[in-house]
């Protein structure tokens, strides 16, 4: 995974060694550096399945409260808006 040196801005790849180290991945040399997690921003992969269903549920609740409930017609569009919102960031990710 990349990550980002807080302290230089040097990108690097690094593994997880524990929750709060991460080592750095570097096939030309012998020696490794180790970061505290704090000492570095990490690129992580985003869980697009559960922000789905945290988006969906958040766009429900909006429709819910703005509009007469028609339970299976508005589970549909939140459904439907949170996947479009997550096309529009993948995009902006590229």
């Amino acid at each position: 995974m990349k990550a980002i040196i807080k302290r230089t801005g040097e990108v690097i790849e690094v593994n997880p060694v524990c929750p709060e180290q991460w080592a750095e991945i570097k096939s030309d040399t012998i020696g490794r550096r180790v970061f505290q997690r704090d000492a570095l921003i990490l690129d992580e992969p985003t869980d697009w399945a559960t922000f789905r269903r945290e988006a969906a549920k958040d766009i429900l609740v909006a429709l819910c409260n703005t509009m007469p409930i028609n339970m299976r017609e508005d589970v549909s569009q939140a459904i439907n808006i949170a996947d479009e919102l997550i096309k529009q960031l993948k995009e902006e990710q590229k």
